[in-house]
This record gives C-alpha cells, sequence and structure tokens, in this order.
C-alpha cells in the first residue's frame, strides 16, 4: 500500500519475511496467486549479516521491471505465498521472528519489512543479542513524533557533540534542508513545506553517519 503521494516504481520495492529453519534442509517457494502476476515477481532465500534468535534466514520478495509502478494511494492487491523444506519437514513456526497467526484475516505485520531501493521504510528489523556478533550501544534510539509533520526529535544513544550533513532524502533520492539545534543527546529538526510521504533522515553525529525513516503527514 502506497500512502504518499507520488507513484514508486515496484522494482524498487523489495519485503522481507524473517525466519528459523529448524534445519540444514533447502528452502523452496510457491506463488499460488497474485493480483500482479506470479510472472510479475521474484523470490530468494538470503542469509543476513547478524544472525539473531528468530531469524536465521528471510524470505526476500521483489519485483521485475515489468511490474510497473505502486501508485499513490494504491496497492498491488492479494499476493498468496508458500514456502516448505526440500525434505518436507516442518517449520516450528511460532519462534519465527515474522510469524503471526492472523487467520484468515489481513492485519498490518511490522515484523515484515520493507524497502525502497535498500532503505527501511516498513517494519522493524530484528534486534537483540546476535547469536555470531556480540553488539554495542550505538546510533538512534528512538525518533518521535514519528510521524510528525514539521519537525522531530531525534534521541541518540549518547551526548551529541557535532552534526554535519542533516537532510531529509525521499524515495526519489531527492534532498531536502532542514533546520536543527541539539541538546544533550537530542537533536530536534524541523522542516517545512514537504510533501506527505516517506523520508529517510540522512546525516552524521559524532562522525557517525546514519539513516532512520520518517513518515510525514
Amino acid at each position: 500500500l502506497n500512502t504518499g503521494n507520488q507513484p514508486v516504481a515496484l522494482q524498487d520495492i523489495t519485503l522481507r519475511y524473517w525466519l528459523t529453519p529448524e534445519s540444514q534442509s533447502a528452502l523452496n517457494y510457491n506463488i499460488d496467486y497474485a493480483v500482479i502476476s506470479s510472472s510479475n515477481i521474484t523470490g530468494a532465500f538470503q542469509t543476513p549479516e547478524v544472525i539473531y534468535e528468530g531469524a536465521e534466514r528471510y524470505f526476500e520478495v521483489g519485483f521485475t521491471q515489468n511490474a510497473g509502478a505502486l501508485n499513490a494511494f494504491s496497492q498491488t492487491g492479494e499476493m498468496k505465498f508458500r514456502i516448505n523444506k526440500q525434505d518436507w519437514s516442518s517449520f516450528i513456526e511460532s519462534d519465527d521472528f515474522s510469524y503471526r497467526s492472523t487467520g484468515n484475516t489481513f492485519e498490518d505485520n511490522l515484523k515484515i519489512t520493507g524497502y525502497i531501493n535498500g532503505q527501511l521504510v516498513w517494519g522493524e528489523e530484528p534486534s537483540g543479542v546476535s547469536a555470531s556478533r556480540p553488539q554495542t550501544p550505538s546510533g538512534i534510539v528512538s525518533v518521535y513524533p514519528n510521524p510528525a509533520t514539521n519537525a522531530t526529535t531525534l534521541l541518540w544513544y549518547k551526548t551529541i557533540g557535532q552534526v554535519n550533513n542533516l537532510h531529509l532524502v525521499d524515495y526519489m533520492n531527492v534532498s531536502y534542508n532542514v533546520e536543527y539545534n541539539f541538546s544533550g543527546d537530542e537533536l530536534a529538526i524541523q522542516f517545512f513545506n514537504l510533501n506527505t510521504g516517506i523520508y529517510m533522515i540522512v546525516g552524521s553525529i559524532n562522525g557517525e553517519g546514519f539513516t532512520h525513516r520518517l513518515v510525514i503527514e
């Protein structure tokens, strides 16, 4: 669903369903039905750089160039997928990061992540203690409010001493200047006369680069 006011090329969009397969058996998928046609959809199983509990693999859905554009305030329509193991052994779905039992009803699932040109624009990626690499506190703690109208506050993980190259970027990779000031671990950001839609906050704090999704309404 495109809640912005500009079309987005479907070939720039990817979706990830995070799971743990419980075995080394190869994974396969089938597309049972898709309004936009299964020939316009791609799929692949990937292993993330950092392995988290419930997210040892992810199934990534993409779209071909022939899929066209997702127009403003429109949607792709229903898509039905099946995932199975080569040896047909069972999944323990309850421990999968993205699993949510909703029966036959459609509901938002923030554990299925969406990206435009590789930038996270929907959902929450797995986090926590890694099974393959220890994590140290860093980066953005939160951005609030989000969605925002003309201002938001970014909470950093430690005292802010320097901010550089702070700006917003839309899905067309167009940059927009912002006004800002900081105190302690908070960075207050103001922006004016921007269209509603999804943007990325881009910049660096204390020499550490960052990006974060921001919805302007």
